[in-house]
């Protein structure tokens, strides 16, 4: 009702840091919460990455966490992709209840003529089955998902301006280039299941990031 009649050109776009992002449920559980260690103990767990400015588990713990991902995500391979478990998770962004009538959707888009539905572009923290987890930058704390997105805009947006300065063509970052690098530098600091989600039209995902 929001925002399934906008134009196709309206370019809106939703952020989701959260957990169950990718259905867009709420729920808790004592594995997204825990006691901070104390200065000392957890600069033990982690290391200074150059390449990417960001603070890095050390590798055997990212073994650890990579054994207890594979078995985690063995038991949750049945969730149904689009609709949940239990084929009735209405997720904000898909425009599910007027997508789920596959008949009255196709003859009311025949009938007006038009491609469906306006859907924005979504970028979510995580699937509906898993956590957004924290990510903690020096002894300041945020979410994975949000400092991992912000910071390959800000550098995109940096090295366009010395690619300017010097006198060299810009290279627009994509919502697409944009979901990949998120999802890489989630990758690098989160040990338990966390996969950003890129959701939208094909059109846009294709289309520069606004502002970089």
């Amino acid at each position: 009702a929001l925002y399934g009649q906008l134009p196709y050109d309206a370019q809106f776009t939703v952020v989701l840091d959260c957990c169950h992002a990718g259905g867009m449920a709420r729920a808790g559980g004592a594995r997204v919460r825990g006691l901070t260690p104390p200065d000392d103990i957890r600069h033990r767990m982690i290391h200074w990455d150059r390449e990417t400015q960001m603070w890095l588990p050390r590798q055997r713990l990212l073994d650890i966490g990579a054994a207890r991902t594979q078995r985690w995500i063995a038991r949750q391979a049945d969730r149904v992709p689009l609709l949940g478990e239990h084929g009735y998770t209405n997720r904000l962004g898909r425009a599910t209840s007027l997508w789920s009538d596959k008949r009255a959707y196709a003859a009311r888009k025949k009938a007006y003529q038009h491609l469906g539905p306006y859907t924005p572009m979504l970028l979510e923290a995580c699937r509906e089955n898993e956590f957004a987890y924290e990510y903690s930058h020096g002894a300041i704390p945020y979410g994975a998902f949000t400092y991992s997105l912000c910071e390959t805009i800000r550098r995109a947006a940096q090295q366009n301006r010395d690619r300017a300065r010097a006198g060299q063509s810009t290279q627009p970052l994509t919502f697409a280039a944009l979901g990949e690098e998120v999802a890489k530098r989630i990758r690098s600091v989160v040990a338990e299941p966390q996969t950003p989600q890129l959701i939208g039209p094909r059109y846009w995902k294709d289309k520069p990031v606004p502002g970089v």
